[in-house]
C-alpha cells in the first residue's frame, strides 16, 4: 500500500494571531494545527525563556529529597548516586555528581554494565554500597521499579532517594525513603515528560538554588534528546538553551565532543542525536559506560580530548557491529515474521550483541514501520534481555504490561522499553503480544504516514518563512519539522544519484525554482526532466559558495 499523506487542516485561520506576532499566515497554521492557540502560550513557546521552567519543588518528595540529601552531607555519610548507562542515565549521573561536588558530598558514581547487570537498580549495586558504607543511595533515572533492591537496601540500614521518570508498572512502589518522579500519583507536577536527565537537573536545582539554572543545560539537552523526550512545554526550553550554552563553550567533554566530530554549524537537536548521543552510548553498549562518564565530568581539557577519541572509536566498532546484526536481522524478519498475523515484530538471537540490539530494533521499525521488540538470549543462564521500540499508535509499555506475565521483568515507555524474558517463554510472549496488538492496532497503523503541515505554493518559500521557522526550533519528537505539500511541480533537470539512495534534482512551479534532495529514495528511483509530480518536503537553508541556498528535503514523491 503507498503512504499516506495527512494533510492537517485548521477551519479558520486567525487573523489576529499572525498581526500580533508579525507572522506569517503558514507559521500560525502550523501553530494553530499544533493547538498552540492561546497567546501566552505562543509567546512562550516561540520566547520561552528559563524563568518559564517550573518550580522543581513542585516534584512531589522534592522537599523531602533535599532535607535527606543535605542531612547526608552534613553527616558526612557516604552517598552512592546510581545512574544507568545510556545517554540519559549518563548526563543524569554526571550532573548530580557534579552537583554534590560542589556541596562538599562524600560521594560515589555507579553506572551498571548493560552486559552484566542488566538495566536499573541491581542487588550487585547494593551490596556494592554496602560494602562502601554508604548511608544513602540516590538513583537517577531508574529505580521506580526496584522493589526488591530498596527492600534489601533498608534491611542494611541504607536510605534510598529514588529519582526517576519512567512510569511505574502498577500501583506499587517500592519502599523508599522518598521517590521524586512527576507519574507518582498526587504528583502536583504541571509537566509530566521530563527525561531522567530532566529530573535530575530538577534535584540539583532544588539542592544548589538559582546558582545552577544555565549550568548544566547542555547536559540536560542531551539526555533529553537522546531519550526521545517530547520537545515541548519544560524539555523544550531547557533543549533550546542547552543548545546555546553548547555553542557557547559548556560541559568540557561536550565541547572536545563537538570539536573531535568538526561541528561548526550552530548546534542543533540532529548534532545531539546523531552525533553526540551515539559516542556517548557507544562505551555502554560494548561494555562500561565508565568513559563516557568520565568524559562529562572531567574538567580537564586534555583528559576530554583523549576521552572523546577513544569513545569514537568505540562507536565506528560499534557501527560495524549493528550492520552485521542488523542484516542478520532483516533475514530473520522475512523468514519468520507473517505480517497478516503478527503486528508486532518479536525476534531473538543468541549471537546478538546486547549492546545493539536497540538499535537494531530502531532500524527494523524504520524499515518495516512495525512495532519492534529484539532479544538477546544467553542459553546458558536460561534468559534472554531485549530492547522494544514502536510507533505512534502502539504504546509498547502498555502492550509490555499487558503481557507482563511472561517476562520477569520490564520497564520504560511509550515508544521505547527493554525486558527480560526466560527462554522457554519466548513463543508464548509472541504470541500474547501479537494478540494484544491485533485487538487495538488497525492494518492502516503499518502504511508509513506522514503528517503534513501545510500545503503551500513556491511564491510563499522565502526568507521571512525560514526565519519564522527558525523560532519553531528546537526539533524533535512532539515538535517536528514541519513538512510542507506542495502539488503540481515540474523536474528542471534529471535527477541523478549522489549515493546509493540519495538523488538530487532540480523542481519548478513554471516561477521558482529549488534545488531538492531525496535522501531515502529507493535505488530504482528515476524522474527525468519533464516529469510532474507532488512533493512533502522540509525546508532547509545551507551554506554553500558564500551564498545562502533553499533546499527542498524530500520526503515523499508521487507522479502525477
Amino acid at each position: 500500500m503507498d503512504s499516506v499523506w495527512n494533510v492537517k487542516q485548521v477551519s479558520e485561520i486567525s487573523t489576529t494571531l499572525y498581526s500580533d506576532f508579525n507572522l506569517s499566515e503558514v507559521i500560525v497554521h502550523i501553530l494553530q494545527e499544533r493547538n498552540i492557540t492561546d497567546p501566552e502560550d505562543i509567546q512562550r513557546f516561540l520566547y520561552g525563556k528559563l524563568d518559564d521552567e517550573h518550580d522543581p519543588f513542585l516534584l512531589k518528595g522534592m522537599d523531602v529529597a533535599v532535607i535527606r540529601i543535605k542531612e547526608a552531607i552534613d553527616r558526612g555519610e557516604k552517598i552512592l548516586v546510581h545512574g544507568d548507562y545510556d545517554v540519559d542515565g549518563v548526563t543524569a549521573t554526571a550532573i548530580l555528581g557534579k552537583t554534590l561536588e560542589e556541596l562538599g558530598a562524600d560521594y560515589y558514581l555507579y553506572l551498571p554494565e548493560r552486559l552484566k547487570g542488566g538495566y536499573g537498580v541491581s542487588k550487585k549495586a547494593v551490596y556494592y554500597a554496602r560494602e562502601q558504607t554508604a548511608k544513602l543511595i540516590i538513583t537517577v533515572d531508574c529505580g521506580i521499579s526496584a522493589y526488591e533492591e530498596v527492600m534489601l537496601a533498608n534491611s542494611f540500614g541504607i536510605d534510598v532517594v529514588v529519582t526517576d521518570h519512567h512510569c511505574p508498572a502498577g500501583e506499587e512502589l517500592p519502599q523508599a525513603y522518598v521517590i521524586v518522579n512527576a507519574w507518582q500519583k498526587d504528583c502536583p507536577y504541571p509537566f509530566k515528560e521530563l527525561s531522567g536527565v530532566g529530573i535530575a537537573y530538577k534535584l540539583a536545582r532544588a539542592l544548589l538554588g538559582g546558582a545552577v539554572q544555565e549550568k548544566f543545560l547542555d547536559l540536560v539537552a542531551l539526555g533529553t534528546v537522546c531519550d526521545l523526550s517530547p520537545l515541548v512545554d519544560e524539555n523544550r526550553i531547557l533543549v533550546k538553551y542547552g543548545l546555546e550554552k553548547l555553542d557557547k563553550g559548556g560541559n568540557c567533554g561536550l565541547v572536545a565532543l563537538k570539536k573531535m566530530a568538526k561541528v561548526r554549524k550552530k548546534s542543533n537537536t540532529g548534532h545531539l542525536g546523531f552525533i553526540y548521543g551515539p559516542r556517548i552510548n557507544a562505551s555502554g553498549r560494548l561494555g562500561s559506560a565508565e568513559w563516557a562518564l568520565r568524559l562529562l565530568i572531567t574538567n580537564s581539557r586534555r583528559e576530554a580530548e583523549s576521552l572523546s577519541a577513544a569513545l569514537n572509536e568505540e562507536n565506528k566498532e560499534r557501527q560495524k557491529l549493528e550492520q552485521f546484526i542488523l542484516q542478520e536481522a532483516i533475514r530473520k524478519v522475512e523468514q519468520e515474521i507473517n505480517f497478516n498475523k503478527e503486528k508486532i515484530i518479536v525476534i531473538w538471537n543468541s549471537s546478538w550483541h546486547l549492546g545493539v540490539i536497540g538499535i537494531v530494533a530502531q532500524r527494523l521499525v524504520e524499515r518495516y514501520n512495525r512495532p519492534t521488540i529484539v532479544i538477546s538470549l544467553d542459553r546458558e543462564a536460561g534468559f534472554g534481555r531485549g530492547s522494544a521500540r514502536s510507533i505512534k499508535g502502539l504504546n509498547i509499555f502498555q502492550a509490555l504490561t499487558h503481557a507482563s506475565k511472561f517476562l520477569t521483568e520490564f520497564g520504560g515507555h511509550e515508544y521505547a522499553a527493554g525486558i527480560e524474558i526466560a527462554i522457554g517463554n519466548l513463543q508464548l510472549f509472541r504470541e500474547h503480544i501479537n494478540q494484544y496488538a491485533q485487538e487495538i492496532v488497525g492494518d492502516t497503523s503499518f502504511v508509513k504516514q506522514f503528517a503534513v503541515d501545510a500545503e503551500i505554493t513556491f511564491s510563499e518559500i522565502n526568507k521571512k518563512l525560514l526565519m519564522e521557522l527558525e523560532l519553531l526550533e528546537p526539533y524533535g519528537r512532539g515538535n517536528p519539522k514541519p513538512l510542507f505539500l506542495t502539488r503540481g511541480l515540474i523536474c528542471k533537470e534529471r535527477s541523478i544519484f549522489l549515493s546509493k539512495n540519495t538523488i538530487k534534482l532540480w523542481v519548478t512551479d513554471g516561477v521558482y525554482t529549488y534545488e531538492a534532495i531525496w535522501y531515502k529514495a529507493s535505488v530504482d528511483t528515476k524522474i527525468i526532466t519533464g516529469d510532474r509530480f507532488d512533493i512533502i518536503y522540509n525546508l532547509v537553508q545551507r551554506r554553500w559558495q558564500d551564498r545562502d541556498i533553499i533546499t527542498l528535503e524530500i520526503k515523499d514523491l508521487r507522479m502525477v
